[in-house]
């Protein structure tokens, strides 16, 4: 009975039924050895295409923050050049012609024009002021507004000339 058991085993059916089993085994294994290196490809690309767009974004803040450098140091060098422009200016408008009427006209300039322009105001508000009858024409609410806006307009003012006085005053610094 082994010897039958043996002789079945050894023909050539069951040879080909185990090499048809070993084949298919193979073929699975392969398969599935082929299905996990493209898993492993796919997850290899996915990791590049992670790098690449991380990569891709610290290139772009990068850049971002060379264009924010590169403008915050131009507007620092036009800040500079229009401060060199303004000395430059006061510079050369303090240089004398050589002529007294000259250098005279030029100094009564601004005094002139400011008193021109104050009558001109205070013509202006006489002859609203008359138009419309005086502060008895507002409303109390409107007294108020135009009280509080006269009042801004004087710290305005008064800030604008104290400041002005003192910026325009000659340097003490030999040039």
């Amino acid at each position: 009975m082994l010897d039958d058991v043996i002789g079945l085993a050894s023909t050539g059916g069951v040879g080909a039924a185990l090499g048809l089993i070993g084949g298919i085994a193979s073929k699975w294994i392969d398969l599935k050895r082929q299905k996990q290196d493209a898993q492993a490809k796919l997850e290899m690309a996915r990791v590049r295409l992670t790098e690449a767009k991380l990569e891709q974004n610290h290139e772009l803040q990068m850049a971002d923050k060379q264009m924010e450098r590169a403008e915050l140091e131009g507007n620092i060098e036009a800040g500079i050049a229009d401060s060199n422009a303004l000395i430059e200016s006061i510079r050369a408008a303090s240089v004398s012609s050589g002529s007294v009427l000259v250098d005279s006209i030029k100094g009564l300039m601004r005094p002139v024009i400011t008193t021109v322009l104050m009558v001109f105001s205070i013509w202006l508000v006489a002859a609203l002021w008359d138009k419309v009858g005086g502060l008895d024409a507002f409303t109390q609410a409107e007294l108020i507004e135009l009280f509080t806006h006269v009042i801004h307009q004087m710290v305005f003012l008064t800030v604008t000339a104290v400041t002005w006085w003192f910026a325009s005053r000659p340097s003490r610094i030999n040039h």
